[in-house]
């Protein structure tokens, strides 16, 4: 037994394991933690789960408004803290301060649960506005999936890849494809929409795929298409020459990374559909 123990302690990975969780105690107490919140923090499994909920979500307290969304639709709500966790973004106090309250009754969000993702935009990434270009300046979309020259994708001079963002507010967008979308052409595809649907902006669109696969290692808008891996019609529409009217399309590509594409909307194919989001009420 006491040769184990020696052989345990002498094990590196545990001596680094060890030297963490002194660092971590000299960290707590610098913080303010006493011997009696340490005994509670020990004692209490839920105190703990608390803890290490909060840590995760990058110190972010979930509001009541966004606690109860959260046990609606488990994990097909991203909170603040997921999208500054995994995705690096900042909120400021008075960005969530406006995110302390979704904008849908519980009644919609519990009709949502298992067919939407709910989750907040943000209109920037430190200074810069997180536009597309941003996002494939961060590494997130791959200039060389476009379909022309990797130096100079077609997008780039186009105002929705450099104007438009997120914006600071709450989006609630299919997790399918439309199934009944497929086959039609996109004027027709839209007949479909109900009242209270609409179609979303690229900038939209790439920030919950990539929130998804960082997240959840999965993708926004699953691959139930049997013909080919589906995309998506966006809202943008080009207008530099030679592609004016061509409607922006996007989708996952090999290793799940994101292309960003324009297609004559009047095209009848298996490979686009719609992916609605929620509209405000």
């Amino acid at each position: 037994m006491q040769r184990g123990i020696v052989s345990l302690l002498r094990d590196r990975n545990l001596g680094r394991e060890l030297g963490s969780i002194h660092e971590g105690l000299i960290t707590l107490r610098e913080a303010g933690m006493t011997r009696g919140l340490w005994q509670r923090l020990t004692e209490s499994n839920e105190l703990a789960s608390r803890v290490i909920s909060f840590a995760e979500r990058s110190g972010h307290i979930l509001t009541p408004s966004q606690e109860r969304a959260k046990e609606i639709m488990g994990q097909n709500f991203f909170g603040p803290g997921e999208v500054s966790k995994y995705l690096g973004l900042t909120f400021t106090k008075e960005e969530l301060f406006q995110l302390a309250d979704l904008p849908w009754e519980e009644e919609v969000l519990d009709m949502c649960r298992d067919t939407h993702v709910c989750f907040p935009g943000i209109s920037h990434w430190g200074k810069k506005p997180l536009t597309i270009q941003c996002l494939e300046e961060m590494g997130w979309i791959d200039p060389n999936l476009q379909p022309m020259s990797p130096s100079e994708p077609w997008y780039r001079k186009e105002e929705f890849s450099f104007k438009e963002t997120p914006g600071l507010r709450w989006y609630l967008i299919r997790n399918s494809v439309l199934p009944e979308s497929l086959f039609k052409p996109y004027p027709q595809q839209v007949q479909l929409l109900k009242e209270h649907e609409y179609v979303e902006k690229a900038v939209v669109y790439c920030f919950g795929m990539l929130l998804c696969l960082e997240v959840r290692r999965e993708r926004l808008f699953s691959d139930d298409n049997p013909y080919t891996m589906s995309s998506i019609w966006c809202s943008d529409v080009a207008t530099q020459p030679r592609r004016k009217g061509l409607r922006v399309t996007v989708s996952y590509r090999e290793r799940a990374q994101i292309q960003i594409d324009d297609r004559d909307e009047n095209e009848v194919t298996p490979r686009i559909g719609l992916l609605p989001a929620y509209s405000y009420p």
